[in-house]
């Protein structure tokens, strides 16, 4: 059901870029978007985590795949929200703490890679706290 989902949506989206549509409608179409991946990576990862025997290599990669597009897409909506302004403070924060989330679940066997994750994902929890210290400071 997720996965037909966001192949809906993503077919809207290549549909929609030679119209006129407003930012705050692409800003809503990523954020389904990435709560769409986000739902799918999570029950991958619930699905590796519960299996008694090694997860095989594609099953990783499914999962990883999920989960960097709902970072890309929370990722093309900040882009559009204007980061300095509060008046959307509560979906920046969540289009923001989502990646820092993934980040910290992807998997690779590479340890170099693995630890980029790591940091990419505290990176996120900073900028998120950074976001709400700004809106506290307006």
């Amino acid at each position: 059901m997720h996965d037909r989902r966001r192949e809906l949506l993503e077919g809207l989206l290549s549909e929609i870029k030679n119209l006129q549509v407003s930012d705050l409608q692409m800003v809503e179409i990523y954020a389904e978007l990435t709560e769409i991946a986000e739902t799918i990576f999570d029950l991958r990862y619930e699905e590796i985590k519960t299996t008694k025997t090694a997860p095989k290599k594609v099953e990783i990669d499914s999962m990883n795949v999920m989960g960097l597009k709902s970072i890309d897409y929370s990722t093309r909506a900040l882009a559009i929200l204007d980061i300095k302004s509060g008046e959307y403070l509560n979906s920046i924060v969540s289009l923001t703490l989502t990646p820092a989330r993934i980040y910290s679940k992807l998997f690779d066997k590479d340890p170099a890679v693995q630890a980029s994750y790591l940091e990419k994902s505290v990176a996120k929890y900073i900028a998120a706290k950074a976001a709400a210290a700004r809106d506290k400071n307006e």
